[in-house]
């Protein structure tokens, strides 16, 4: 069985990694998408722990996405104020079925033995 987890924190000078003194944020929603031919598909959904971590465990072998929902950033909730690392202000919603479409369109071969 494989796992996928990480940690949602708070990347004050915006490198996308976690420095000293970066705090995780409880209660984020996250959801697991495995991509099947037909698409995207959630199969889980978790809040991060208080120290901003979340865990999928027993997870069969595929190719997962792993979503922050939209609905995180709305007033009142964890990451109101806050943006992706990545300077985002992207839709995710968009971008998530924008992944799962290319990787539809163009699978990734895991024991590519063409030798290249």
């Amino acid at each position: 069985m494989h796992s996928i987890g990480n940690l949602v924190w708070i990347d004050a000078n915006n490198n996308g990694l976690v420095d000293g003194g970066e705090m995780g944020i409880p209660g984020v929603e996250v959801v697991l998408h495995i991509v099947t031919q037909s698409g995207c598909v959630a199969v889980d959904t978790q809040n991060t722990d208080g120290a901003g971590k979340y865990l999928f465990d027993t997870l069969i072998a595929g190719d997962y996405i792993v979503e922050i929902t939209a609905y995180n950033f709305a007033m009142s909730l964890p990451l109101e104020k806050y943006a992706s690392s990545t300077g985002g202000g992207s839709d995710l919603t968009s971008l998530r079925q924008e992944v799962c479409m290319k990787m539809q369109m163009s699978p990734v071969d895991p024991d590519d033995d063409t030798g290249q």
